[in-house]
């Protein structure tokens, strides 16, 4: 890679990762303030679920994301 692509897409993933984390950051408020559990019937269940199994695919993702930093690093990719 070229020096101002390799730059550039350090900056694109550490952004990336970024907005991974402050998604599961704001999730995690979302959890704690809100004022029904998952014992409260239909919309408490379907809301923890979905919204659960969201979240377990962005921090699935990010991990991803922080694995490709790491190589990206590295150098581990040619151009």
């Amino acid at each position: 890679l070229k020096a101002g692509n390799f730059n550039s897409a350090v900056a694109m993933l550490i952004l990336t990762v970024f907005l991974s984390a402050l998604f599961v950051k704001n999730q995690y408020g979302e959890y704690a303030w809100s004022s029904f559990t998952i014992a409260d019937g239909v919309y408490g269940s379907c809301f923890f679920m979905l919204t659960g199994l969201h979240g377990m695919h962005v921090m699935g993702g990010t991990s991803g994301l922080l694995y490709c930093l790491a190589r990206m690093l590295a150098r581990h990719f040619s151009s």
